[in-house]
């Protein structure tokens, strides 16, 4: 048995500059960052094989 086992130690984060009103300032940052990002795209499509599973299941009775 391998006893010789690294473990990630607990990662330091630095409080913002000026408190909580960086905070406010980081978060608007990373706000307007995300909204430049490309919006997701959406998959819209019907559950065809939920369809096709309750056809075959009336077809058996």
């Amino acid at each position: 048995m391998n006893t010789d086992q690294t473990r990630e130690t607990a990662k330091i984060l630095a409080f913002p500059t000026g408190g909580r009103s960086g905070l406010l300032a980081a978060r608007k940052i990373r706000a307007a960052n995300e909204s430049e990002r490309p919006a997701p795209s959406t998959v819209i499509s019907d559950s065809w094989y939920h369809e096709a599973a309750i056809r075959e299941a009336d077809k058996s009775h």
